[in-house]
């Protein structure tokens, strides 16, 4: 059975499952170093980000061990994994 907009298929993936390079973008590739290096080449505002983090839960009251994981921000190998309204940040050494 192809999927069709009958089955209740969405026009965006209809449009990757037939290759059209426009919804590319918003579906994983299959291959896991086709990911990896689309992410090492990322350009991220490393430090801008921290600083205002930094201020925002400052003046929220945030404790040291939350200031803490902020700054780990600006180390290159982190990486924040958004979700829903979940944020976890996460470094690998």
């Amino acid at each position: 059975m192809t999927p069709g907009k009958a089955l209740g298929y969405s026009e965006l993936y209809l449009d990757f499952v037939s290759g059209r390079e426009t919804a590319r973008h918003f579906y994983t590739p299959d291959n896991l170093s086709a990911v990896a290096a689309r992410l090492d080449g990322a350009v991220y505002a490393r430090d801008r980000t921290a600083d205002i983090l930094r201020r925002q839960n400052q003046a929220w009251g945030a404790g040291e061990p939350t200031l803490a994981a902020i700054e780990r921000l600006r180390d290159p190998v982190s990486y924040t994994h958004l979700r829903a309204h979940e944020t976890a940040l996460c470094i690998s050494y």
